[in-house]
């Protein structure tokens, strides 16, 4: 018999094909849609139920024309009786979970997992029910008489990590982090399509203000947190005589985050407050920026490309309405004759264009060139960029390269 993802009422019809033993069960007790696979051969048949079965409630008796289903009930020889529980505890790539907690429910009978993340509980009611938990993952509760207990595979809860905090002293719960901390993830940098990790945290963080030191393509950024927290060394207070804020890269300081690409940082966090001093001393007195960068993929032997690009065009508007070269002309000669208006009157000042333009300026009027200088400085401004990872993992080794 080899049938995969049918219906338990199509498994039962193949029973009886090939044995000619019906199989007799009530609705409530088991459900035929279920989806089951089934894969045997040259195997008996209690095998094959017991496996069909194995982690339900139901139990089968083979008759002599049928085959019967009941649902299990403790029976009352079970009633008061307890067993020792043990088993192995690892996550998704197979490393043992140290100090997991495996409870009975609703008692206070339970223990942790050892170095290896292995674990013994005795005094297991044969009924009973068992929470098996750790930070930072799903709780994962089995039957005490579950075969799965005796190797358990937990799984990271994504939601919990995202309520974790990483500090310079350890990890904090952001309900118990008292410090005032914003962060920026990867989505929301990636989305600003901007040049740098700078510009995209402009005007996205409360009480941080971030300007451009100059007007030149590629200028950087100054930021500064809270106000200026010292006297400046320029003496003039401008936003180019700030004390910048610490940065840390992935624990490293470094003097400024500008050159790292915004597509290889998973998240930008920036501490505000006094426990930026608490944590980094008095290197922290400005605030703290800190950034993580993006790391391979755990897995088995799995490789990702990853490819990120964006063009854009940016184009200024309302711009005001500017004079052709004739126009800029006459508006020459009668600036001059308004400046002269008495000899202009008497006819002593009756002035050309060759008057009073200069010499270029008349040969370009005569060229007919009419150069609009505001749409030559603020024309369309033409952007891009495009950024390819690769990361995952092979063998024991983790990369990320971009």
């Amino acid at each position: 018999m080899n049938l995969q993802q049918v219906k338990l009422e199509t498994v039962f019809q193949e029973i009886t094909k090939q044995t000619g033993l019906t199989v007799a069960y009530s609705r409530p007790t088991v459900d035929p849609g279920k989806i089951v696979s089934v894969d045997a051969k040259g195997e008996e048949l209690a095998s094959v139920l017991q496996r069909l079965f194995d982690g339900t409630d139901i139990t089968f008796e083979i008759g002599k024309q049928k085959i019967f289903l009941n649902k299990h009930s403790v029976e009352k020889k079970d009633v008061g009786r307890t067993k020792r529980v043990s088993g192995l505890v690892v996550d998704v790539n197979g490393e043992p979970v140290i100090g997991a907690s495996v409870v009975v429910k609703g008692t206070s009978n339970g223990t942790i997992t050892d170095l290896d993340g292995q674990y013994v509980l005795d005094n297991v009611p044969v009924d009973a029910t068992l929470d098996i938990s750790y930070i930072g993952y799903t709780t994962q509760t089995l039957k005490a008489n579950d075969k799965s207990l005796a190797h358990i595979t937990m799984k990271e809860d994504t939601k919990v990590l995202d309520e974790v905090v990483v500090v310079g002293y350890g990890v904090a719960k952001k309900s118990d982090f008292t410090g005032s901390l914003n962060t920026m993830d990867s989505k929301n940098i990636v989305d600003s399509h901007k040049q740098s990790a700078t510009a995209a945290l402009q005007g996205t963080i409360p009480g941080v203000d971030i300007i451009r030191n100059g007007n030149n393509p590629g200028a950087g950024f100054n930021i500064m947190i809270r106000g200026q927290n010292t006297i400046a060394s320029g003496g003039t207070g401008s936003m180019t005589d700030i004390n910048p804020p610490l940065y840390i890269v992935d624990g490293i300081m470094l003097n400024s985050i500008d050159d790292i690409a915004p597509d290889d940082i998973e998240r930008i966090d920036v501490l505000k407050d006094a426990s930026s001093t608490a944590i980094y001393g008095s290197r922290g007195a400005n605030g703290v920026v800190i950034v993580t960068t993006k790391k391979g993929s755990q897995g088995e032997g799995k490789s990702y490309v990853e490819y990120n690009g964006f063009v854009s065009l940016t184009q200024a508007t309302h711009l005001p309405d500017m004079m052709n070269g004739q126009q800029w002309a006459d508006y020459k000669v009668d600036r001059y004759k308004g400046e002269h208006w008495t000899e202009y009157m008497n006819g002593e000042a009756d002035p050309s264009y060759e008057q009073v333009l200069t010499t270029q300026q008349y040969n370009n009027l005569m060229a007919g060139k009419n150069v609009d200088w505001v749409d030559e400085l603020l024309g369309v401004a033409f952007s891009q960029n495009h950024s390819l990872r690769a990361y995952g993992n092979a063998k024991d080794m983790v990369y990320s390269l971009a």
